[in-house]
Parts: structure tokens; sequence; C-alpha cells
């Protein structure tokens, strides 16, 4: 559908902007895994109670009449000739009846579909949860015990840091380089930061193979020059990082907190000092390297 953005997009764009809100990292994580389960699933989740035959419509977001697609032409305003301005006469009637929500800095048609997605996930996992006849190994009752298991705040609170407990005693036995890179291949299995990252995509100079891709990683704060400026701002930011660090330490129940956070900032600085800047990081040939694992060094 063609329609305009609300909000900081401007006048001149026509395409809208996904401008995806930032989440808690780990409601990001639910979402990703509530995704996965129920595309791996194939939507077998029909079987156990949610519908009565493969038949069934999916039921339609609220306020929707139809599912279709194609342009919205509700969203033209046909009062404006499109060789005046494209713009306005392809979303100046949306725009018009849509209002930013006050949680946003922008708001568009993609924002809408989000919306629409997360609350029919919503309802598939919370019906997953609260149906009684959930079979003992049926998808739906692994969906709705996840679901439950993650928004069961109170037990959480009351296991504190034991789920953590075996991974932590993994990370005191380190003794050597090796074993360090070594707990780096897991973290990146477990989706936790190191200093450096993996990931698998496509080979930029011979788009027909994917190749391992190592990049720069392990700082908690976006970029070096949080670590590096002098700047009023990310001063400001390496303190507030420090008293983040405490109080996660102080609530694990660290003796040692306040000494051990300033050993945490002291360590992302020094990672921080060995990361290429912004512009070095866009350099499409500064950045392509490519090596044998055999021939790699670190």
């Amino acid at each position: 559908m063609v329609r305009g953005v609300r909000g900081e997009a401007g006048r001149g764009n026509l395409a809208l902007q996904l401008g995806s809100p930032q989440f808690r990292k780990s409601s990001m994580n639910l979402r990703l895994c509530v995704f996965s389960m129920v595309a791996a699933a194939g939507l077998s989740l029909v079987s156990d109670g949610f519908a009565a035959d493969s038949a069934t419509a999916v039921p339609l977001p609220a306020g929707a009449s139809s599912l279709r697609s194609g342009l919205d032409l509700e969203g033209f305003d046909r009062s404006v000739r499109p060789q005046d301005d494209l713009y306005r006469f392809a979303g100046g009637a949306w725009l018009a009846r849509t209002e930013i929500p006050a949680d946003r800095s922008n708001y568009g048609a993609f924002s809408k579909l989000e919306d629409d997605a997360l609350a029919t996930l919503r309802e598939l996992v919370e019906s997953a949860a609260a149906d009684p006849k959930r079979a003992p190994s049926s998808d739906a009752r692994k969906l709705g015990d996840f679901y439950s298991a993650f928004m069961d705040t109170k037990a959480i609170e009351i296991r504190g840091i034991a789920p953590l407990e075996s991974e932590l005693s993994r990370i005191a036995s380190l003794a050597s380089c090796d074993d360090v890179f070594g707990f780096f291949g897991r973290a990146q299995h477990l989706g936790i930061g190191a200093p450096i990252g993996a990931y698998v995509g496509q080979d930029r100079r011979q788009s027909t193979r994917y190749i391992l891709g190592l990049s720069q990683s392990g700082l908690t704060m976006p970029d070096r020059e949080y670590y590096l400026s002098d700047d009023a701002r990310n001063a400001k930011a390496r303190a507030d990082l420090a008293t983040y660090a405490e109080k996660l330490l102080s609530l694990s129940g660290s003796a040692e907190a306040g000494a051990t956070a300033a050993r945490i900032v002291a360590l992302e600085t020094s990672i921080a000092r060995l990361h290429w800047t912004r512009v070095e990081n866009r350099d499409p040939v500064k950045t392509y390297n490519r090596t044998s694992i055999a021939d790699a060094t670190v």
C-alpha cells in the first residue's frame, strides 16, 4: 500500500518508513522465539483445539472487515492532483485521520501491521497457555508453557540467578586464552555478546556463496565514541553504565559490585580503543578481508 509516514520521515518520503520501535531485549527475544515456534509448527496448533479443521478462516484484526491486498484507495486525497503533490494525493486522507501514538516518534502502515501481528500473536499464545485440553507433548502445550514461564515474574524473582549458575561457573573456570575464545563461541550460540561477533552471510564479492564473517563487538553501548569521547553526554553515559552494572551485580549478590563494575567499564573502554570508527566500518574495501580458517589469526 502507498502511504506516508507521520513524524520524522519528512514530506519527501513516499515509501513507508519501517521505524521499528526499540523494545527491551528480553521482550524481543520472546517475540522472535514465538514467531519461530509458530512457523516451525506449521500452524499445527489447529489440531490441538485452536480450530475445528484446516479450512477455518484466519481471524481478522480488530476493526477489519476483510483481508485484501493492493492500494488503499481510502487513504487517497483526491482533492489533490497527483502532478501537484503525489505524496498528499497518495496518503493525504490517511495522514488526516491518523495520529502518532504518544509512545512513538513516527507511525506508518508498517507500524500498524506490526501492531496487528503482535495482537494476533498474543491471542495465540494466551489461548495456548489457558487451554485445559492441551496434550502434554503438543505444540500448543509447548507454546503455552513457554509463554507462561516467561510471564511468571514471581517465579523468576524467586529463582534469582540460579538458572545462570552453571554459566557463571563455566566462566570462572576459564584458565587460558584458548578457554576464553572457546567461550566466545559458546556465547555466540547463546546469543550473548562477545568481543568478536560471528555470522554467516553472502560473500560480498561472490554472491553465489555464503561465508563465515567476523566483526568487532563486545561493547554494551552503541560504539567506541561512547567510551572515548570527552563530551558531557558521553561522559554521563559512561557513568550511567557503571551505575547500571553495579546495580545488576548488587542484585546478583556480589560483595564487590562497585569495584567490579568499574573493571567492566575499563575493560570495555580497552576494547573500544581497538574498534574501528564508524567511517572505517563503512569502507567496503577495508572491511573485506577474506582468508581461510587455517590462516586466520586474532
